[in-house]
């Protein structure tokens, strides 16, 4: 795929590149007749066009902040993992039973949804928060002293879901 996308953006460039040569070649004979005539004007007119749709901006004004706070949500998501796997390695026995309900949750979820599409992670990351303010899991967090890093992942999830909105809005614009 990426070898046709880079054919097709090399043939643009030839093409623009040529209509900028046959313009030039025409400005620099500057005959009057040919300056006026319809089909040096249509070329002109097409030249422009193609040149301008050549660089045309393809993403939207959110799409830096959503790969930002996406980072961040896998991040804070990986924190909250690694705290967990740390308890239930700790050698304490309160420790290692409060982290029980929770590794298991980790090991249902697994962190591959992570590499997954932004909707597809939105998806699991709110499942994950609701299991997680749910029974064992809650009390694991709370004996765990975890509450800051689900607060911190809910927290990041919000405002990506924001984010993502105000983007599907402004495409649909």
């Amino acid at each position: 795929m990426k070898l046709t996308v880079a054919l097709a953006r090399t043939k643009l460039n030839d093409e623009v590149g040529y209509g900028y040569a046959l313009i030039s070649a025409a400005e620099s004979m500057a005959p009057p007749a040919l300056m006026a005539s319809k089909p040096y004007l249509r070329m002109v007119a097409a030249y422009e066009r193609l040149s301008d749709g050549q660089y045309k901006h393809r993403k939207n004004a959110y799409t830096g902040e959503l790969r930002e706070l996406d980072r961040r949500r896998d991040r804070s998501f990986r924190s909250l993992s690694l705290a967990v796997q740390s308890a239930a390695c700790s050698g304490y026995e309160d420790e290692e039973a409060a982290a029980k309900p929770l590794v298991e949750l980790m090991e249902r979820y697994g962190s591959s949804f992570t590499h997954g599409s932004n909707m597809g992670e939105s998806g699991m990351l709110s499942k994950l928060l609701v299991d997680l303010r749910a029974g064992s899991c809650a009390e694991g967090v709370g004996k765990l002293g975890l509450e800051r890093k689900v607060a911190q992942l809910e927290e990041l999830e919000s405002e990506f879901a924001s984010c993502q909105r105000l983007s599907i809005g402004d495409r649909a614009e």
